[in-house]
């Protein structure tokens, strides 16, 4: 798998489970139910997915560029 593709999908990973997390917050804030703060944990698991792209992709060596021996 190419490096630069998990950096695109720790990214979305990452940006849907703070978007899942954020949700529930603010709908814990207007309904002050308990039960949707626990909710908002849930976005911990695909913000979990995305640092661990995120980590793979930091952590694979950069390929050599291609030269060319052509005048």
């Amino acid at each position: 798998m190419r490096r630069n593709s998990y950096l695109l999908r720790g990214l979305v990973w990452l940006a849907v489970g703070i978007g899942i997390s954020i949700l529930f917050a603010v709908m814990y804030r207007v309904e002050q139910d308990p039960g949707l703060l626990a909710m908002a944990t849930l976005g911990s698991i695909p913000a979990g997915v995305g640092v661990a792209h995120l980590v793979v992709h930091r952590l694979q060596p950069k390929q050599a560029a291609p030269t060319s021996n052509q005048p």
